[in-house]
């Protein structure tokens, strides 16, 4: 069994790896795009904070963080091969998550909003409130969004942290100690959340993006 020290260890390991990479992708950035921050990877190209984006980026995190620090711990542990696969959930939401971005910017394009170069406004200056308004005025669909965003992800992270920290998994990491799924119905909700918001763009003629 491992010792509850070896799980710290392998979570401080896990955002190590995680901010070492993040700093990489954001020195490729600066180095061969006109990106002033890192930031800027989470605004539209009209230059405002794009909600799916900020919704797709933190599910990225989380399971990236996940799977690296259950892959560690079991690596500590003798079993030196992958974690098993991601559960069908776990990849219709990375999927539906990655989609809506795409699909959001369609619609701005579609509406006919005049496009300009993605802002290089510095990160304190970002106008993050536009996440949740539409045509100025706060938007219950976005609202509703960031909501079921929050809610899953705060119930994700108390299962994975309740996950690693688990003796009875620690005394079998070989077979017990895999990726939690994300419960179905949170999957379905979030996937509701996602259509809404997309749908609210659709009928929102002059919407922030």
């Amino acid at each position: 069994m491992l010792d509850v020290i070896f799980v710290w260890g392998a979570i401080v390991l896990s955002i190590i790896i995680v901010i070492g990479i993040t700093a990489v992708f954001w020195q490729l950035l600066a180095k061969y795009t006109t990106t002033k921050h890192f930031w800027d990877i989470l605004l539209n190209e009209l230059g405002y904070p794009s909600l799916s984006k900020v919704q797709f980026f933190v599910w990225t995190i989380i399971i990236a963080f996940s799977y690296i620090t259950i892959y560690i711990i079991r690596f500590l542990a003798g079993e030196f091969g992958p974690p098993p696969g991601l559960s069908e959930n776990i990849l219709v939401l990375l999927s539906v998550s990655a989609i809506v971005p795409v699909g959001s910017a369609r619609l701005n394009r579609y509406l006919n909003r005049s496009v300009k170069p993605v802002s290089t406004t510095p990160p304190t200056t970002i106008l993050w409130r536009y996440m949740l308004l539409e045509n100025e005025e706060p938007a219950l669909h976005r609202y509703q969004m960031v909501l079921w965003t929050c809610i899953s992800v705060s119930i994700y992270v108390i299962v994975i942290v309740t996950t690693i920290f688990n003796a009875q998994i620690l005394a079998d990491v070989a077979t017990k100690l895999v990726l939690p799924d994300i419960d179905g119905k949170l999957v379905i909700l979030m996937g509701l959340s996602q259509g809404a918001y997309l749908g609210g763009k659709a009928f929102s003629i002059k919407s922030k993006p």
